[in-house]
């Protein structure tokens, strides 16, 4: 786990290596899914009672404190009930996958002093018709993506396509086909005049959604932490 990231951040890898000798660990890779990132199995779903062995090898090798233990114990069996897919965001420079024809983007992110489970953003991959009886998925697809800071919220990139995307026939266009290496773009709220597609924005998470999670107010105070870091000069060497 990289050092600035909170201990709840935490996950399990599988690593490959050419033999069985533990000095050539550092020379291995991590195993991958078909999407090219880690396999890995989050802190945050091990639950003490079901994965005793588990944790009790954390603990004794030093990789998980009293206190994150106790903290697991407290919240037993709240992340790991959940059907739905198990993403979690500890970073802003974390890439994840999406598909393109889901209706939400469904995640749990893991601030600095935080966790806020269960948040549903509203894809910018599909729109509801003119009468809001139905709702349109024109793409078909799926990418890498992640969430930036952009003008004092957070915006979606998309950082890989993992397959082409596809259209569906006779589509009219009203929202861009994603561009790998672009931002996500959605069409602006309003009435404005019938017949006249409204302009494109960015799309990003709504103010309401952000004060609701502090965990994501919390990765973007982290960002912006590490942007002022870099920007600072050197010291001068006399």
């Amino acid at each position: 786990m990289p050092v600035k990231l909170a201990p709840r951040a935490s996950e399990i890898r599988f690593r490959i290596t050419h033999g069985a000798d533990p000095h050539g660990f550092s020379g291995g890779r991590d195993l991958t899914l078909p999407n090219g990132l880690p396999w890995s199995l989050p802190l945050l779903t091990l639950s003490p009672p079901l994965s005793p062995a588990i944790l009790d090898m954390l603990f004794h090798n030093g990789l998980l404190d009293k206190a994150n233990l106790d903290w697991l114990s407290q919240r037993e069996g709240h992340w790991i009930r959940s059907s739905k897919p198990r993403l979690f965001i500890h970073c802003l420079d974390q890439v994840f996958m999406h598909d393109f024809s889901r209706y939400q983007i469904f995640c749990n992110v893991v601030g600095e002093t935080t966790v806020s489970k269960g948040i549903f953003l509203s894809t910018p991959f599909a729109y509801q018709t003119s009468n809001k009886d139905k709702w349109v998925r024109p793409f078909s697809g799926r990418a890498l993506m992640r969430l930036e800071e952009h003008e004092k919220t957070l915006a979606l990139r998309i950082v890989k396509l993992l397959t082409p995307v596809q259209c569906t026939p006779a589509y009219d266009g009203y929202l861009p086909i994603p561009t790998e290496g672009e931002l996500v773009y959605v069409r602006q709220r309003g009435t404005g005049l019938s017949g006249v597609q409204r302009a494109l924005k960015p799309w990003t998470i709504s103010q309401k959604t952000l004060a609701k999670h502090e965990a994501l107010l919390e990765l973007m105070r982290r960002a912006s932490s590490r942007r002022l870091e870099q920007q600072e000069p050197s010291p001068l060497s006399l």
